[in-house]
């Protein structure tokens, strides 16, 4: 009829109805709340529903919701106050748990009656930190199509709710983050849930399980109410897309993309994709290093005045180049740090000249000054810059290298344009140093660069030193911190993490011939690779000592799968294989920058793998199986160890797996349990391969390779 509601007119005993007319124990709901509320559980009010309410202050929700739900299975309504044990309800279905939801004791005693729900209502202390627990608690053991349902959000603005517009951490900011996480799949970057929620998980001490997220289907926000979905993760994602009729007189790009599944495109390079934290969140670390400045200062200089020893120096340089120093802080303690230092490089028994190559081409003459100043207020004094122009055609380059007027600046101008890897050799050969160390011309050393390199060769006779580094925005701001491992032969097949700073004892470079022709982009890695076949006094130090610049068009800002620097790289891969004589495919990896080194085997090797099991047959046989059809390789013998087995079940399967094929073997060993002990008993006793694997028997493989 015209002026009525759908609600009232379609549905009988709607909610608002029911609500209005309740005259037992006092429920206190918004009129939002009861509307929107008779639109979401509509479908679920002839069902036999498991309803949870956390929250439920004078009951009488309780009693509304079991008129609603007139086939409920049960009600459950949890709350803090203990003035609840005694009270009892008349509907059977309605049960009251007591105790802080929060808590592992309650949440267990609410599994105690069911372990899922169909619906789930947070309307407990509104505090954003026991909002979020109980999302991530209780979230789970919905049903599938279930609905978890937050009321009172609009407490997630205020202070004493730990709240706020702009708080990066209220309850509001975390729901608000679910509709990110739903288009999961488009983000385009390298970065999984939990980092993206990492700082709610430090803020309230939470453990974020990733895979929880993947079975929210929907976010829906009404005024204060946040309702969120469960579907299985197939039904929310993207999927097949669908493209149908034939006709495309406009565009036919549709027809192009037909039953392809969505692919985000990479994101690397978007500066607003790949900011390490959200702005909200780092305004607040800002913050809080302000309020703490002062205190920070009069520390500081505290620290410089009393510093006697190498450790507080470290100590200080390590605080600094990690960025948790304010730098106008630093300051007040350099110059004594200056002169401590001085002082300690006169003690040094080794004091190598290191030579620096910089090839120039075209750089804006304000990076190249900042670089070159970035030498010449090194603490360690023993070096010299070997300048190459590579035929710059930019006059502003030219007449600013021509400026440069001190001693220790070498500089050549060559008559035709080499590229990097020729200036780079020309360069060399102005070098007189011991040591070489390697500069880009717009990048910038730390003062204690030189310092800390000459102090590894002196401590450990080295002859490869390479540093942590970080990045330079335009700004000038650092980003991008690389803490790298010691030195990993392995991983540097796999990508040349060393990079920056990289220094080499100069008889090395020598012995392999400089850089190569035609592997510009990545010249240093393939240095580093001919390099390293002749010395193992390779040592990292974990210092940030290099600040990358990027440059837009750099390799620092941009690199990609296609470009020339990543086949330079792969070429040098696959040289280094050729030199050392190992059989290999080289192959690009999964992200610009990387590479996977595919070995060939040689020969045909027995493998003895061997499987210690106590019953559970269903897992034996899953672990077995997945051998056996999965496994490209075929020289291998399954070597399975039962300890103290019991069940009739397992010895038919061991059994029915050594009639499947005549690989598996079993054998008995029902001493008490001791994994090293079963491992040595059986690879001394029946192993009969060139290599063992030691394999657990839940373990279900999934790759051929």
């Amino acid at each position: 009829q015209k002026g009525k509601s759908v609600l009232n007119t379609n549905r009988s005993n709607n909610l608002i109805d029911i609500y209005t007319s309740h005259q037992s124990k006092v429920s206190d709901k918004w009129e939002i709340y009861l509307t929107e509320y008779d639109r979401l559980f509509f479908p679920f009010r002839n069902k036999s529903v498991n309803l949870l309410e956390i929250g439920i202050q004078n009951r009488g929700s309780l009693e509304i919701w079991a008129k609603y739900f007139s086939n409920a299975n049960l009600l459950i309504g949890c709350d803090i106050d203990k003035k609840y044990l005694n009270l009892k309800y008349e509907n059977p279905s309605v049960e009251i748990v007591v105790g802080d939801a929060t808590t592992d004791n309650t949440k267990n005693t609410i599994l105690n009656y069911t372990k899922e729900f169909d619906i789930i209502i947070e309307d407990g202390s509104h505090i954003s930190n026991h909002i979020i627990k109980a999302f991530l608690d209780f979230f789970p053991l919905l049903k599938e199509d279930g609905l978890f349902i937050v009321e009172d959000l609009h407490c997630s603005y205020w202070k004493d709710w730990e709240g706020g517009l702009y708080f990066p951490y209220s309850s509001m900011s975390f729901f608000k983050l679910l509709t990110d996480i739903i288009n999961f799949e488009h983000w385009g970057i390298d970065k999984n849930i939990t980092s993206y929620l990492e700082g709610f998980a430090q803020e309230y001490n939470l453990k974020i399980d990733e895979n929880l997220f993947s079975f929210i289907h929907s976010v829906e926000f009404v005024n204060s109410i946040c309702v969120i979905k469960k579907a299985q993760p197939r039904k929310n994602i993207c999927g097949k897309r669908y493209i149908v009729g034939t006709v495309a007189n406009v565009s036919a790009d549709p027809l192009q993309v037909k039953n392809i599944i969505s692919e985000a495109p990479n994101q690397d390079n978007n500066f607003w994709s790949m900011i390490k934290q959200r702005p909200s969140e780092n305004y607040l670390v800002l913050l809080e290093q302000m309020q703490k400045k002062d205190q920070q200062v009069q520390y500081w200089r505290n620290v410089a005045n009393s510093m006697k020893n190498k450790s507080n120096i470290n100590k200080v340089n390590t605080l600094k180049d990690n960025k948790l120093i304010n730098h106008n802080i630093y300051q007040y303690i350099k110059p004594i740090l200056d002169n401590t230092i001085k002082g300690d490089i006169n003690s040094f028994a080794k004091m190598p000249l290191i030579s620096i190559i910089m090839p120039v081409y075209n750089v804006d003459p304000k990076w190249l000054n900042l670089a070159i100043k970035s030498i010449e207020n090194q603490w360690y004094e023993n070096w010299e810059l070997c300048i190459v122009d590579d035929k710059s055609t930019n006059q502003e380059t030219i007449n600013y290298l021509k400026s440069l007027i001190n001693p220790r600046i070498k500089i050549k101008y060559l008559k035709n344009n080499l590229n990097i890897s020729g200036a780079s050799n020309e360069a060399l050969g102005l070098a007189t140093g011991e040591f070489i160390a390697l500069m880009d011309n717009d990048d910038e050393l730390t003062q204690d660069a030189l310092y800390e390199v000459v102090k590894c060769i002196n401590e450990n006779d080295a002859e490869f030193i390479y540093s942590d580094e970080d990045k330079l925005e335009m700004n000038g701001a650092s980003s991008d911190p690389h803490f790298k491992p010691s030195f990993a032969p392995d991983m540097f097949l796999a990508q040349n993490y060393i990079s920056h700073l990289g220094v080499i004892k100069k008889d090395l470079i020598d012995k392999v011939g400089g850089f190569e022709i035609g592997l510009e982009g990545s010249q240093d890695y393939d240095l580093y690779l001919k390099v390293f076949e002749y010395t193992d006094k390779i040592y990292h130090i974990s210092k940030v000592l290099y600040h990358w610049r990027k440059i837009p068009g750099s390799t620092a800002s941009e690199f990609n799968s296609k470009s020339y620097a990543q086949e330079a790289g792969r070429k040098s891969l696959e040289n280094a294989m050729k030199r050392r004589n190992i059989d290999a495919n080289v192959l690009n990896g999964k992200y610009p920058g990387t590479y996977k080194v595919e070995y060939r085997i040689k020969d045909n090797p027995l493998v003895s793998i061997i499987i210690p099991f106590k019953d559970k047959p269903e897992l034996l046989k899953m672990c077995i199986e997945s051998i056996l059809n999965k496994t490209t390789y075929k020289n291998f013998e399954i070597i399975g160890i039962s300890n103290n087995s019991e069940e009739k079940e397992i010895f038919d399967e061991m059994k029915r797996l050594k009639n499947l094929d005549k690989r598996v073997q079993f054998y008995e060993y029902n001493v008490p349990f001791n994994y090293s002990d079963i491992n040595n008993h059986a690879v001394k006793n029946y192993a009969n391969g060139k290599q063992i694997i030691l394999l657990n028997n839940d373990i279900e493989i999934i790759s051929p390779n």
